[in-house]
């Protein structure tokens, strides 16, 4: 994967697309609250990098690739979560942490932290 700002991109377009088959550009920007043309770029590349299945001005779908990263992200994402709930950070606060690590921290480092919330849940 490329940027962490591909990574969000990947991951709200995961989410979108829990409860369906494709999404929009304008979707995508809505929720994101971004530019129709950064989503466009955006999604662009994620075609390009077969993440995605798009056509100019058509729907967007995730592809098996983007499948798995979307929910490799997504999962993250929820051990993240619950990780900083376990530490007794406020809801706000770790909205906030969450947001500004989770697409810089490593994939050993999640699962470093997922095992670590194991323990201290004594599983």
């Amino acid at each position: 994967m490329a940027s962490p700002s591909a990574e969000k991109y990947l991951e709200e377009i995961y989410n979108i697309l829990q409860d369906r088959e494709f999404t929009s550009v304008t979707e995508i920007a809505r929720s994101l609250n971004v530019s129709l043309s950064s989503v466009t770029k955006m999604v662009q590349k994620l075609n390009k990098e077969k993440y995605l299945h798009y056509q100019r001005y058509g729907k967007i779908r995730m592809t098996e690739k983007g499948k798995a990263k979307g929910k490799e992200l997504a999962l993250n994402h929820k051990i993240l979560e619950e990780f900083f709930r376990l530490i007794d950070l406020e809801a706000e606060q770790i909205d906030r942490e969450i947001t500004n690590i989770e697409y810089y921290i490593s994939g050993n480092a999640v699962s470093k932290i997922k095992n670590f919330i194991k323990k201290e849940k004594g599983q």
